[in-house]
């Protein structure tokens, strides 16, 4: 350990407490609110990620000060030693964030041989430390139009400034550090300002769409991958991807807003999801997606009025907002990522999987409370009323595994049409065999069917579920139109339909991920 370690790892304790210290009786002194000063140590302590690069020579030593905080960030939670930095209501942000800076800095750090991407592990950290302070303060400050994920409220405003100041920031310390003293050993990336907007659109979907706390993973991780395969794999088709799918899912959001099948806020969802999965996967995840809500879309629409004497009783109808669009997309976007990052195939049969799964469950919930029968629940087989969380139905089952059959068709005519024009889709991301894609049908079938009896158990086990006083029955709707809060009857409170779908989705991912692995073995 040379002098300068020594030094920084001082710096780096005396550094950190007296931010603590320091925070705690300003904002005191000045009466400044906690979500003030807990930003401020937010920032303080992404920030002195530039002192850990000025003063140590080895990763191995200049990821020791932010290791160690993982587990003192967590005493000072259990302990509530630091209104500065924790209260009651907070989460264990404050660790995540320090797992996030010593992981990245431990993968791309490289002073002494290897590649250094050093700078795109700092302009990951950079999009979490002010994005996400700026995105909250302005939100808490000025936000005026809301809307909800998973649970959650956020604004218009914060999730634009987290997109604004996400992006500048990344595209200065990009700009700036690679080849400087702080980071001699690194180059700067290709197509810099393009690069810069991807990953700013990730960090903001990742801080608008993460439970409580944990964007102080998703935001610096997901946006250091994108970064990274950026620079290792090239950005100019991947670019041109991005933009044909916004193009694209912009077109048929559009479309879908006009036909009453998406919300305003389903219309961006679409967007993003489309753009992930255009971009990253290619023209057949992306045409696939197209499928899934186009005959999803129609089918919901088939006796409607019907269906809607259920809707009350419900958190979703037929129109799709921001929380289903990315519960139905999300884990397909994420395994889009996945796959090009790895160049791993293989994915794409997870894709399917999941696919299949909202697919079988959407068709299971279109055409099961048409049932002449009453279904009954899958764990007691208690008759319940028709679109109960967790009934099930002879007519449902039967459209589960129609459901998730038919993403299997489409799945494997799409891959055979990539095949016969070479370059059309699947291709790029590494080789796929012709007996893998025959695999296709039996793996979306069976995930599918997996994966919407998972649906239905954890509808009915875990899910939340309210009860109305303003209209005296069971409802899976947290809040009444007027904003009322409903009370809760049985479930884990952050668990609604949306979760609960995106999780359903990833036990079809892995089920047919399983089957194609299985048979191919």
């Amino acid at each position: 350990m040379s002098r300068a370690d020594i030094y920084g790892l001082v710096l780096s304790y005396v550094y950190a407490f007296g931010l603590l210290f320091g925070v705690e009786a300003v904002g005191k002194h000045l009466k400044w609110p906690l979500r003030v000063t807990r930003k401020l140590v937010h920032i303080g302590a992404g920030m002195w990620a530039w002192g850990i690069l000025y003063f140590f020579t080895k990763p191995s030593y200049g990821i020791i000060p932010f290791a160690t905080f993982i587990v003192l960030n967590y005493i000072f939670y259990r302990q509530q030693a630091f209104k500065a930095m924790d209260g009651q209501e907070e989460t264990l942000g404050t660790v995540y964030f320090a797992i996030s800076i010593t992981l990245l800095f431990g993968w791309l750090w490289r002073t002494e041989g290897g590649v250094d991407r050093v700078p795109l592990a700092m302009a990951a950290v950079m999009a979490m430390t002010w994005g996400d302070a700026l995105a909250s303060l302005i939100g808490q400050q000025w936000g005026r139009h809301q809307y909800t994920t998973f649970g959650h409220q956020r604004s218009w405003e914060g999730t634009g400034a987290m997109a604004l100041v996400s992006f500048a920031v990344m595209l200065l310390t990009l700009w700036w550090l690679p080849g400087s003293r702080l980071s001699p050993h690194s180059v700067a990336p290709p197509a810099l300002w393009l690069m810069c907007a991807a990953g700013a659109l990730v960090a903001t979907v990742a801080e608008a769409f993460s439970p409580a706390g944990t964007d102080n993973l998703s935001v610096p991780l997901l946006t250091a991958l994108v970064l990274v395969g950026w620079d290792r794999f090239g950005a100019v088709t991947l670019a041109q991807n991005i933009v044909l799918g916004i193009i694209i899912s912009l077109l048929i959001g559009v479309g879908g807003y006009l036909k009453g099948a998406l919300s305003r806020t389903g219309v961006l969802g679409a967007i993003l999801v489309g753009a992930i999965i255009f971009g990253f996967g290619g023209w057949v995840w992306g045409m696939l997606l197209i499928t899934f809500f186009l005959f999803s879309s129609a089918l919901s629409r088939y006796k409607k009025q019907f269906k809607e004497t259920l809707a009350e009783k419900f958190a979703k109808g037929s129109q799709r907002d921001l929380g289903q669009t990315l519960a139905n997309g999300g884990v397909g976007a994420l395994l889009a990522l996945l796959a090009w990052w790895q160049q791993e195939p293989l994915l794409f049969a997870a894709f399917v999987g999941a696919l299949a799964t909202v697919n079988a469950d959407t068709w299971a919930t279109e055409l099961g409370v048409l049932s002449r029968r009453p279904p009954r629940l899958v764990t007691t087989g208690e008759v319940v009323a028709p679109g109960t969380s967790g009934g099930i139905s002879w007519l449902g089952t039967l459209a589960t595994v129609a459901g998730g059959s038919f993403i299997g068709v489409a799945a494997l005519l799409l891959q055979l049409a990539a095949e016969h024009w070479s370059g059309l889709g699947y291709a790029q991301i590494g080789t796929w065999s012709r007996e893998a894609t025959w695999m296709l049908l039996p793996a979306a079938t069976l995930g599918g069917l997996l994966g919407g009896f998972c649906d239905s158990w954890l509808g009915v086990t875990v899910q939340a579920s309210y009860y109305s006083s303003a209209r005296q029955k069971e409802t899976e709707k947290e809040l009444e139109l007027d904003g009322t809060p409903n009370k809760l009857l049985r479930g884990w409170k952050w668990l609604n339909n949306d979760w609960v779908n995106a999780l359903s989705s990833m036990v079809g991912a892995l089920t047919a991920l399983g089957v194609v692995w299985w048979l191919a073995s």
